[in-house]
């Protein structure tokens, strides 16, 4: 279900509900709106292409970069996906709080939407992966 313009789209990920804007923000987020507007311009979706930005006050900003790395198949239960990968990393440090994470997304041109997703963690936590979800 998508509401137009601000690209909005309530799904359900593994039986959870979830609003998400662009298929890659939360909704929730705190710079949703600025966020939107930086990686909307990934759109139309190209291999190779990327970019860099920061969000958040000047004094403690979030570092950004977001890339179309590469073309790759996803199966689901409801059927085969092409898909393109799009990873988007956040780098952060706040009174000795660290943000350093990757998200990768499954996105399929053919639903609009994506199909698979998942998230790890970078300085402190390794490199373990932490989720690694597929949309119902």
């Amino acid at each position: 279900m998508r509401d137009g313009a601000p690209m909005h789209c309530v799904s359900k990920v593994n039986g959870v509900e979830t609003d998400t804007i662009l298929h890659v923000i939360s909704a929730r987020d705190e710079h949703a709106d600025q966020l939107r507007d930086e990686i909307g311009k990934i759109w139309p979706l190209t291999v190779g292409y990327s970019r860099a930005f920061y969000v958040g006050l000047p004094q403690d900003p979030i570092a950004n970069h977001i890339a179309v790395t590469r073309k790759a198949g996803v199966d689901t239960p409801v059927g085969h996906f092409d898909t393109y990968v799009i990873e988007w990393s956040r780098f952060a440090v706040d009174c000795g709080a660290i943000l350093d994470e990757v998200n990768r997304y499954y996105y399929a041109p053919t639903l609009a939407a994506t199909v698979k997703y998942e998230h790890e963690y970078g300085y402190g936590y390794g490199d373990k992966k932490i989720s690694d979800k597929t949309a119902d």
